[in-house]
């Protein structure tokens, strides 16, 4: 079974953005954008009728964003290299990967549901125990974010069209948890330090323009989360796609037979 190299898929990430920025700039700007105003738009709806739409634009960006990652997924894997909103894709993979997420949502949900069930007279208390007690509730989080990480390749997998993929991601994973948690903290902490850096001249002449205070938080908070989340996706999605392909090598296609 393959070993994934921690440092290695790390560098092949930043590599591939770095060398791919030309097909990334536009399509991963029209993410931003779209993940803006989705955030925009759910912070600050007014009126009867925009109440009522606040919880569309979560999920409107979600799908925007699912769409973003399979078209991603699919250059960085079979070199399909689509520019501008042509990098998008609207077709069968994006259905298989939005089951797949839907279907791993209900599952770290229920499992969260029964920890939670398991641990309520611990946490019934908890306001009452020494405050270094409440480091234990980090270790709820323990198998989950190991679920996590087992199904991950799930993603990938859904977004190439593969059958099974819970169960190839889980087999693909075995020995490999830890290291594939490795790459993905050290790939995400570049992404947060990427997108602070961007955010700190918007920060200081927000600071400096002296507009209304609500304007200018829940501008920047938007900004912030939209900023962050669009280079998290960029880079977490090409380093997935590479660890793909270290743990799960495609095999070659069956030669078609010549006529004779």
């Amino acid at each position: 079974m393959s070993r994934l190299p921690v440092w290695a898929t790390a560098r092949a990430t930043y590599r591939y953005v770095r060398s791919h920025m030309r097909l990334l700039a536009i399509p991963s700007l029209l993410l931003f954008l779209a993940e803006a105003s989705t955030d925009y738009l759910a912070l600050m709806a007014k009126g009867h009728l925009w109440q009522e739409m606040r919880p569309v634009w979560p999920v409107l960006g979600s799908v925007i964003e699912f769409s973003f990652v399979v078209g991603l997924h699919r250059a960085v894997m079979l070199g399909e290299e689509f520019g501008g909103t042509a990098f998008f894709r609207w077709d069968r993979h994006l259905g298989r990967y939005g089951m797949a997420a839907i279907k791993l949502s209900f599952g770290l949900l229920a499992l969260a549901i029964v920890l939670l069930w398991l641990t309520r007279d611990y946490l019934a208390k908890l306001h009452s125990l020494p405050v270094w007690q409440h480091a234990a509730v980090v270790a709820l989080i323990l198998p989950l974010a190991y679920l996590m990480v087992r199904v991950s390749l799930a993603f990938p997998a859904a977004a190439l069209g593969e059958d099974g993929i819970f169960r190839l991601s889980w087999r693909a994973t075995r020995r490999n948890s830890v290291r594939l948690l490795v790459t993905y903290l050290l790939v995400g902490i570049t992404a947060l330090i990427a997108g602070v850096a961007v955010l700190i001249p918007f920060l200081v002449a927000g600071a400096l323009a002296g507009l209304d205070r609500d304007i200018v938080k829940t501008g920047l908070a938007v900004l912030s989360d939209s900023v962050i989340e669009t280079a998290a996706t960029v880079l977490l999605t090409v380093m997935i796609s590479m660890s793909y392909q270290i743990l799960v090598p495609r095999q070659p296609a069956e030669p078609v037979p010549q006529a004779l």
